[in-house]
């Protein structure tokens, strides 16, 4: 992963932390409301979801298509809040016939939002707990199992000492947090 993924992952947790965000799932209203976002629902079409940063009329609106799943609507939203966050582009479509002029900052902007609805600590914790399967993940998160699945395997990936079976025990004193998830 890159060191700009590295930073998009950094900007999310310390999002989570300056608004003193509560373990999951992540409570996106409540997020949007404290960054003056505003955050409505409405069929649109193919797109998964609209960002319109009007900086002129000091407004910002996450749009998301009230058409698709719970799960869906909470990653499209995060995932909007990623471009903003992050100081993508002005007006972003997620989705279906979306404009993606800017595959990277879309890539950057799917890395906040995981990180932002699954953070890593807590993805962490649910290994030490024997909970780090896509049933429960998806659950716990409120994410799609699809969501799960991408972050669980990229759990895996940076953190290989999970597989070794050797240093369970170590591994879980490390990352059980005080939490009941």
């Amino acid at each position: 992963m890159s060191s700009n993924y590295e930073y998009v992952k950094e900007e999310a947790t310390r999002l989570l932390a300056r608004l003193k965000v509560l373990p999951p799932p992540v409570n996106l209203a409540s997020i949007c409301e404290k960054l003056d976002i505003g955050l409505a629902r409405s069929p649109l079409g193919s797109r998964a979801a609209v960002l319109m940063n009007s900086p002129q009329m000091n407004s910002v609106l996450i749009m998301v298509n009230s058409d698709h799943r719970l799960c869906r609507q909470r990653f499209s939203i995060a995932h909007e809040l990623g471009h903003y966050m992050l100081n993508h582009s002005c007006m972003a479509f997620s989705g279906g016939d979306g404009f993606m002029q800017f595959p990277e900052e879309e890539r950057e902007a799917n890395i906040f939002a995981a990180e932002l609805l699954m953070p890593e600590r807590y993805l962490l914790h649910c290994w030490a707990v024997n909970k780090l399967n896509t049933y429960d993940v998806s659950l716990i998160f409120n994410v799609s199992r699809q969501a799960a699945t991408i972050a669980i395997n990229h759990l895996y990936f940076i953190h290989d000492e999970l597989l070794n079976k050797h240093r369970r025990n170590y591994w879980i004193a490390t990352y059980l947090m005080d939490i009941n998830i």
